[in-house]
Formats: C-alpha cells, structure tokens, sequence
C-alpha cells in the first residue's frame, strides 16, 4: 500500500504532461500537497535516491518517474526526471489499486 502522503505528489507527476521530462518541487510544497510535516530524513538527499524501500523511489519507480536531483541549498528541492514508461506502464496499473485503498472513504476520516 502506498504510504498516504505520498499519493498527492504521485498524483502530481502522473498528471505532467508527456512531453514534460523533468519536474522539480520544494520540500515546503510537498509538505503542502502532503498536508503535514516530512519526516526530519526527508531533508537529506538519501532520502529521496535511497534503496531498501524506505522514501518515495518504490512509488515513484510505479509510475515511470525517478529522482534526478536533490538541492539542499534551495532549503530542499527535489528535481524528478521519467524514465522508461513502458516499464512504468503495468506497475502504474498496480499501482491504481493501491492509491484506492490508501485514500479514506468518502465521508469516512479527517
């Protein structure tokens, strides 16, 4: 299942159009789009290009994006780049299933 505040940036890049090619967001605006705080190890680059599925790469892998780049210095900001959509194209699918289950009901939670 993917991790709830994830889905509003997921949703995000799955809307970019296709000839965009690179996307980069602040970490202040993905808190924003998140609705809350990052965790603290959200503000390193490992976060973001680490392994082991820990951070956002699994979900994003998902819908054919990756993680390009990591500026500290622009108090976070996370460039995303696509990458082979043929590959991203039945993990997309998958993925569907998981943005449903991990958003609440209609009516149902905050």
């Amino acid at each position: 299942m993917v991790d709830r505040w994830y889905l509003p940036l997921i949703d995000r890049l799955a809307a970019q159009p296709p000839g965009t090619t690179t996307v980069t967001v602040t970490l202040p605006e993905i808190e924003r789009l998140a609705g809350g705080p990052l965790p603290r190890s959200a503000y390193t680059g490992y976060y973001w290009r680490g392994s082991g599925g820990k951070g956002p790469r699994q979900y994003l892998a998902g819908i054919g994006w990756r993680v390009d780049g990591f500026d500290r210095n622009r108090g976070g900001a996370v460039t995303f780049a696509r990458w082979d959509a043929r590959r991203a194209s039945g993990a997309e699918r998958a993925l569907g299933a998981s943005r449903q289950a991990a958003r609440p009901a209609r009516g149902h939670g905050p």
